[in-house]
């Protein structure tokens, strides 16, 4: 194998110059490339600025402002301006929408799915957001379920273990859990439901 004449810089590739001559460059613009070559492409006005030096695996980001990929975030997937914009650790996340996720610093296993959904949770684990607005003002807290438009409304902040469903389906305080309101005409304690 011949021996290249171009010193090539970690994580660069070769490219040909207007001389005809190969030159030493760092990818730029949507793609960026590691040194054992795997080239990470991402879509969306200024979406490369943390993927140049905190590569992570299995990510998917499309948008304006969307994504955080850290080396300690795997599976994360963001379609939205901004969606999963502060994510610093976990995995398995799933944004689709503008502001889905917005604030999720950690957390696994969240599914935002609407415009806002989920929009101020840090750091739960197991919920799930779907339509828009669903879930957003829960900050933290496990294993929600709201479907619907504003799901939860504006009550719900840090509550585990709820189901909601159906338009502005509300808990009781900010703080429950173990709650089911399926539009207004079932509601109850889930821990009661459970023994019946």
């Amino acid at each position: 194998m011949a021996e290249c004449p171009i010193n090539l810089t970690n994580s660069h590739i070769i490219v040909g110059n207007s001389s005809n001559e190969g030159v030493d460059v760092a990818m730029s613009g949507d793609a960026t490339i590691d040194d054992t070559g795997a080239v990470t492409v991402s879509i969306g006005l200024g979406r490369l600025t943390d993927v140049i030096t905190n590569y992570a695996n299995a990510n998917m980001f499309l948008g304006e402002d969307c994504g955080n990929a850290t080396a300690s975030s795997t599976g994360m997937t963001a379609l939205g301006y901004q969606s999963l914009n502060n994510v610093t650790s976990g995995g398995t996340n799933t944004a689709i929408g503008s502001g889905t996720l917005r604030f999720a610093t950690s957390g696994n296993g969240n599914t935002a799915l609407g415009i806002n959904a989920l929009y101020l949770l840090d750091t739960g684990g197991g919920n799930v957001g779907l339509g828009v607005s669903a879930l957003d003002n829960l900050t933290s807290g496990n294993n929600n379920i709201a479907i619907g438009y504003s799901a939860i409304g504006s009550t719900l902040v840090t509550g585990s273990n709820n189901i909601l469903i159906g338009s502005v389906a509300d808990v009781p305080t900010s703080s429950t859990s173990n709650y089911l309101n399926i539009g207004g005409a079932i509601t109850g304690d889930t821990n009661f439901l459970r023994s019946i």
